[in-house]
């Protein structure tokens, strides 16, 4: 997967990457966090991680994303 991701960062100029973290499916989640850290030393990309739950509305807060979104997309524009 992190193969893929640079390749793809690098042959489409990707400038941030926006990762989503599934509290519900750890297989699909883990080494999320390393793979952001790779990317961002590596290819200087900016990246976030957004963490919810497909299955439990109670561990996704609307406004604490939209607050981390806003602040990275800024971060993109600098």
């Amino acid at each position: 997967r992190l193969n893929l991701m640079r390749q793809m960062i690098r042959d489409y100029q990707i400038d941030g990457i926006v990762i989503h973290s599934d509290r519900s499916c750890k297989p699909y989640s883990v080494g999320q966090y390393d793979m952001a850290r790779t990317l961002a030393q590596e290819l200087g990309v900016k990246t976030v991680v957004i963490e919810a739950d497909m299955t439990d509305s109670r561990l996704f807060s609307e406004e604490q994303v939209r607050t981390r979104l806003e602040a990275f997309f800024e971060s993109l524009d600098n």
